[in-house]
């Protein structure tokens, strides 16, 4: 059961516990959150004002940039996440990437 702590994370829909599956390597999970939209993406940042960060997820450059670098499997564009709470050892996937928690 989580703690009331990670209870308020995740997208306002999905709260963290429920949207990590259980097979998942907690230090290879890459967080991202609503102010990661670029300044260019004035549509997408409204978008997300209007239904929330889960449904507009796809629309973020961020997003689609780190699946292409998943599918590709070198970093393509400029990358940046977060590590799950409580996690120490985060492995960010590709050099470069920048850890936005330390920030």
């Amino acid at each position: 059961m989580p703690d009331s702590d990670r209870e308020k994370l995740g997208d306002e829909t999905v709260p963290l516990w429920g949207a990590i599956p259980s097979w998942a390597e907690p230090e290879k999970v890459i967080c991202v959150r609503g102010d990661d939209f670029s300044g260019l993406e004035i549509r997408d940042s409204f978008i997300r004002s209007a239904v929330g960060l889960h449904a507009s997820l796809p629309l973020m450059n961020l997003a689609q940039r780190w699946v292409i670098s998943f599918l590709r499997g070198e970093k393509t564009g400029n990358l940046w996440g977060r590590p799950l709470p409580g996690v120490t050892q985060w492995d960010r996937g590709f050099p470069g990437v920048v850890n936005k928690a330390t920030r």
